[in-house]
């Protein structure tokens, strides 16, 4: 080979994106930022550490029990969509997969406005919904707001089922009995003058629900439609038993592609 050919192959070999090979394909190396918060994100995260792909999932850190089990993780906030931009940028983060919880309204548009302004591909991992059936009694509402509304009745025993964030939007009927689920003790009780507060972590069983529904003399659930079948056994269970449902809707989130299962989600990393 002359003098002018190897340097030719030189400067060729300098220039070329870096590949890898998986499973018999060539593809870019990427790496991925997770929005944590869900199951999802955390089975995601857990097959590009076997598959040892460059990642990181990322905890709002609400919950001191993280179920991170030695995965590449980061705990806490971005501080905004301008801050988050230049973390992206500072990371060279190249695809973004948002697994957040269907209800994780800010995150999930900070997380798209970042994404956009450094023209990285994002996509959603979520869960699908939760679908009424001719067997349910549900009354749909658009909010914790419009749900609580419908409280301003006689005394019930509701299955509050809405997670901590939003307890405060029913404080105004105290009336009610409230049986709420939390994955772990309050540090500041809710103002409620009479519930009860089970520490417990799904996923959860319909036979247990129905039992606890009994138990407590549930005649109410509001739940926001957070998907899935970790806690779908109280719907199930309020089916079964013919309990009216309060199903408080998902938020509009920003428009991008959503799959629900992970064979989806690694077809579109491999891309």
């Amino acid at each position: 080979m002359d003098c002018l050919a190897f340097s030719l192959k030189l400067l060729i070999s300098s220039v070329l994106i870096p590949i890898m090979v998986s499973q018999g394909f060539l593809i870019m190396i990427t790496n991925i930022l997770i929005i944590g918060g869900t199951n999802q994100g955390n089975i995601l995260a857990r097959e590009l550490h076997k598959k040892n792909k460059n990642y990181i999932i990322s905890y709002a850190g609400r919950v001191n029990i993280i179920q991170s089990n030695g995965l590449n993780n980061r705990i806490g906030g971005f501080g905004g969509t301008i801050k988050m931009s230049q973390w992206l940028k500072d990371n060279k983060i190249s695809h973004v997969v948002d697994a957040s919880h269907p209800f994780a309204e800010q995150i999930s548009y900070n997380t798209f406005n970042a994404c956009t302004y450094n023209n990285i591909p994002i996509v959603r991992y979520s869960r699908e919904p939760w679908v009424q059936t001719e067997k349910d009694n549900w009354q749909n509402t658009n909010s914790y707001e419009e749900a609580s509304k419908l409280l301003n009745t006689n005394s019930r025993r509701i299955f509050l089922a809405i997670g901590r964030l939003n307890l405060p939007t029913f404080n105004c009927f105290n009336q009610h009995f409230y049986l709420l689920r939390m994955v772990e003790k309050f540090t500041v009780n809710p103002d409620f003058s009479n519930y009860h507060c089970l520490v417990s972590r799904g996923p959860f069983n319909v036979n247990d629900d129905i039992s606890l529904i009994k138990k407590f003399k549930i005649d109410l659930i509001i739940s926001k439609n957070a998907g899935g079948s970790g806690a779908f056994s109280k719907i199930q269970a309020a089916r079964i038993l013919k309990i009216p449902v309060i199903m408080i809707k998902r938020p509009e989130l920003p428009n991008v592609q959503e799959y629900y299962n992970l064979e989806e989600i690694i077809k579109w990393l491999s891309n």
